[in-house]
């Protein structure tokens, strides 16, 4: 089935600095990361999703473009364009991969060997690196990637949580962070997988890949909480929603699933604090993202109504989450060691 996506569904702001087709773009984006367009779901073809929201073909083309080069959605010839399924999705490189591993345990089998261990030793001495419980320092990790410091403080506890019977450690790294450095994920190999949610994903796929490392998606709901304190918005007054200008068209449109009519929202990036100061203290609701939760915090009165944005990791998506790393297995490794040990 595919989806509609109709004009009441997005607001589209023609004086905000955001383009208009990166407006779309992230309103897309949110539709994948919150699961409302699944893995595998057909999308609206470029000239139906042109004609519900009253723009040009080649607006919703150049956003579709950059979405397939992003891996977040797939064409098939013939058949359309489709929500790619993310899971645990590096692209393969079967041979490349045998080499750097090979490469990788190269050195120590050979000092290994220098220091007289035979090579039934170093198989044995392999099998049960990979079988046994493995020290702290060296337990596989699931490397959590946040765009902001304060996801990367929330998520992976919750993973940990789910994860932890699993014998898996979790960590967590800003995007910023590694855009910077990359080499800070070399202190915590061996890492099993990296998972981030899908605003972020695109920019970690080439990292995945370079380091030949699965990349998990994460698709998160918006919180009972939220969508309760959403539900029971008094019907009068104005609202202050305080977050990052490309997520603008989401929240107005998820604003408007509760009955929120245009002329009671006034926006503000956290970045301006004079005018989030301003719209804090003028306006008696403050909704924010979590991005914006301590400018919220310092600026907003105590007489203010403040709703934070809040999402959690989805049921269905957190559970195939630990089905891909339950089934992950070492095997590659004892059999690339088997190999290096014969060949060389």
């Amino acid at each position: 089935m595919r989806y509609r996506l109709g004009v009441n569904d997005l607001i589209l702001d023609k004086s905000s600095v955001v383009p208009l087709y990166l407006q779309l773009k992230q309103h897309l984006i949110h539709l994948i990361s919150y699961g409302t367009w699944q893995p595998n779901m057909p999308v609206p073809s470029v000239r139906q999703l042109a004609t519900d929201l009253h723009m040009a073909t080649a607006t919703v083309q150049r956003v579709y473009q950059e979405l397939q080069l992003e891996g977040l959605l797939t064409g098939k010839p013939g058949r359309g364009v489709f929500v790619t399924d993310l899971a645990g999705n590096v692209p393969p490189r079967t041979e490349e991969r045998t080499e750097i591993l090979r490469a990788l345990l190269a050195r120590p089998i050979s000092h290994a060997r220098s220091l007289g261990f035979a090579d039934a030793e170093l198989l044995e001495a392999i099998g049960r690196l990979t079988t046994d419980t493995l020290p702290v320092e060296g337990q596989p990790r699931v490397v959590f990637v946040g765009s902001s410091e304060a996801s990367t403080q929330k998520y992976p506890p919750l993973l940990r949580a789910a994860l932890g019977h699993l014998g898996l450690t979790v960590d967590g790294v800003t995007f910023t962070d590694l855009e910077r450095d990359e080499g800070i994920l070399d202190a915590l190999e061996p890492i099993t997988m990296i998972v981030a949610l899908i605003g972020t994903y695109p920019q970690l796929r080439e990292v995945a890949a370079r380091r030949n490392t699965r990349i998990y998606g994460l698709v998160v709901d918006l919180s009972e909480e939220t969508q309760q304190a959403l539900i029971h918005l008094p019907p009068e007054g104005e609202i202050a929603p305080i977050g990052q200008p490309q997520y603008v068209p989401s929240a107005q449109a998820l604003l408007r699933q509760y009955f929120v009519g245009d002329d009671r929202v006034r926006w503000a990036v956290p970045t301006n604090v004079p005018l989030v100061r301003r719209l804090v203290r003028s306006c008696p609701i403050v909704v924010y993202t979590l991005a914006a939760a301590e400018t919220v915090r310092q600026h907003a009165p105590a007489s203010a109504q403040t709703i934070e944005l809040a999402y959690q990791p989805n049921p269905a998506s957190l559970s195939r989450l630990v089905r891909l790393l339950a089934t992950a297995s070492p095997a590659v490794l004892t059999e690339t060691a088997d190999t290096l040990l014969v060949s060389s």
